[in-house]
């Protein structure tokens, strides 16, 4: 751990020197989950018309036990779009490996396709060290691991003045409807300025990212 300018520990959960990944990410890319079912050749299509060519996959079993994680990534890669994916953090989660690892579990098998996975910060209740362990464990698939969250969640969580993980390359979530990274970012966690910014969710998560 290191000390940072206000004096205050930081908590960056790192595995070595901050590494960019080879791949690029695209400027446009979808999330998506579940609750999108499974992805066909008109989805691509239509996404693909309007410039969009990176799809992140949450890695998630639903309610009724069943998972579209991995269909959709391999259909991402039949249309050769860049893939990754994002894992849900949840409170407890530190002290109980075998949850979240049967998230990890599902994107195993495109190790080796994925570009990046990002932890989704966004539970009320988490504590610093549950964002600490599963940031190692998506380390452990690919290093450097994005961080999402948000502002208000920052905000309700109490931690938006600490830089804890403000190493990390930021996902933002803000739906300000604007596709330009450098457009509405207010400052928080340490961050400065986002790698990529969630700015919609009509019809679907949109995301621009920064590529220079």
């Amino acid at each position: 751990m290191s000390i940072s300018g206000a004096g205050l520990i930081r908590r960056w959960a790192p595995t070595g020197p901050l590494v960019f990944p080879k791949d690029v990410w695209p400027e446009l890319s979808l999330d998506v989950s579940n609750y999108q079912r499974v992805l066909g050749d008109d989805f691509f299509e239509h996404w693909g018309a309007l410039g969009y060519s990176g799809l992140i996959v949450q890695a998630v079993v639903g309610l009724d036990g069943y998972s579209y994680t991995a269909q959709q990534l391999q259909a991402g890669l039949d249309h050769n779009w860049a893939i990754s994916s994002y894992v849900w953090c949840s409170s407890g989660d530190s002290m109980d490996r075998g949850r979240f690892q049967r998230r990890l579990d599902l994107i195993e098998r495109f190790t080796d396709d994925i570009v990046f996975v990002a932890l989704d910060v966004e539970e009320m209740g988490l504590t610093p060290d549950d964002v600490d362990a599963d940031l190692l464990r998506c380390d452990e698939i690919v290093p450097d691991s994005p961080f999402y969250t948000g502002k208000w969640i920052f905000d309700q969580l109490g931690w938006s003045d600490y830089d804890w993980w403000s190493e990390r390359r930021l996902w933002d979530s803000n739906y300000d409807r604007k596709a330009d990274v450098n457009v509405g970012f207010r400052p928080y966690g340490g961050w400065t300025e986002a790698w990529m910014k969630q700015f919609t969710d009509e019809p679907l998560d949109c995301n621009v990212c920064r590529v220079k």
